[in-house]
């Protein structure tokens, strides 16, 4: 039984590298209508997980070029009803598309009688309303004022879970060179400005607006560094999957930097400690861009 840990894991990497999706095809002589619930992803793994929890399947998708390969996990109809059904209470950017994808998918449900029975007026117009309302919900929203502050209560086990899901979609962990010592860096990036001072508000850090050429989708970026960003990898870490690795290796370095807080004003790093430092910046970035294979 899948507990509220996966459900909210889930819904975190949905939220960032998913999409919810109620169309209709043209082609037969009257309108087929379905909805979907799709992620990609260039680490098959995490969809493996997806799949193991709540079935669908996975396929290839053809790529250009130097790009890296990518994978795309699917569910459809029904299968997507359940798990939307289940994971409703932790979506964030995507409840709302989530609650009108259920409403849809029972107005297909609700069809009647033979397949082959024609729709009344009234239910196709119902269907064509929800489609709209659909790409509605996709459109770009002006921003917003910054609201800062933490939340009342600690944050929950489905909080962290989520926050890995999210992670794992729209996270990155650096280690950065400043001067002659190195920073672990934690960010997480989006265009939902709800979503990430949500993450300002749970778990601390600062956010901050990028910039962005005209006519592109404001994007904020999250971040938290040094031992906040370790106290955060720490909490996040055993819900990771995409970016488990890289949480380990940002880890250690910062286990190293506390080992050397406290020295005598003027005594620099060891050459071993240094070389250490920049071995572990160059594995993180060797992980990250290395190809990841499909399991069976």
């Amino acid at each position: 039984m899948l507990s509220s840990e996966d459900l909210a894991y889930a819904a975190g990497f949905i939220d960032g590298d998913g999409c919810v999706h109620v169309g209709r095809r043209l082609d037969p002589p009257t309108p087929e209508y379905a909805m979907s619930v799709t992620a990609s992803s260039t680490t098959p793994a995490v969809l493996c997980r997806l799949r193991e929890f709540f079935g669908g399947s996975i396929c290839e998708v053809a790529v250009h070029g130097n790009a890296r390969r990518k994978w795309t996990w699917g569910l459809y109809a029904r299968a997507a009803l359940r798990f939307l059904s289940a994971g409703l209470p932790y979506f964030r950017i995507k409840r709302e598309e989530a609650i009108l994808a259920l409403v849809f998918q029972t107005s297909l449900d609700n069809k009647g009688p033979g397949k082959r029975t024609p729709l009344p007026a009234a239910a196709h117009a119902l269907r064509e309303n929800l489609i709209d309302i659909g790409r509605a919900l996709k459109a770009p929203r002006l921003p917003a004022p910054l609201v800062h502050g933490h939340e009342s209560a600690l944050p929950a086990s489905t909080d962290f879970a989520y926050a890995a899901g999210f992670m794992d979609a729209e996270g990155t962990v650096n280690i950065n060179r400043v001067d002659c010592s190195w920073r672990l860096k934690v960010q997480v990036s989006n265009t939902n400005q709800e979503v990430i001072e949500w993450f300002e508000r749970q778990f601390g850090g600062h956010v901050c607006r990028a910039f962005r050429p005209a006519g592109r989708r404001p994007l904020w970026t999250w971040v938290k560094c040094g031992t906040k960003a370790a106290e955060f990898l720490k909490a996040i870490q055993p819900y990771l999957v995409v970016k488990r690795e890289e949480a380990v290796l940002g880890l250690r370095l910062q286990e190293s930097v506390e080992a050397t807080k406290g020295r005598p004003i003027g005594q620099g790093l060891t050459a071993m400690q240094l070389h250490e430092r920049a071995e572990l910046s160059k594995q993180i970035r060797v992980f990250r861009s290395a190809p990841k294979e499909m399991l069976a």
